[in-house]
């Protein structure tokens, strides 16, 4: 998500780059094992290549599918 946030031209601060999300989209007919964005993901972990994160509400219209949110050990 912050990739993603990263990436979203603002139209009232100076021009400048865009910040790119590094890798190749993954093929959704044949996604990635585990968490689909883990090879794209500057925050991959072990855990992330094995199995997909559970989708967690932070607050109303407002969700999070990150081993990150909330730690992991």
């Amino acid at each position: 998500t912050k990739g993603l946030m990263h990436a979203i031209p603002k139209i009232h601060v100076e021009t400048k780059r865009l910040e790119v999300i590094r890798g190749v989209v993954p093929n959704l007919i044949t996604p990635p094992s585990g968490c689909r964005f883990h090879p794209r993901c500057n925050h991959m972990m072990d855990v992330c290549k094995k199995k997909a994160p559970p989708t967690v509400k932070v607050e109303e219209g407002h969700y999070v599918a990150c081993f990150l949110h909330g730690g992991v050990k």
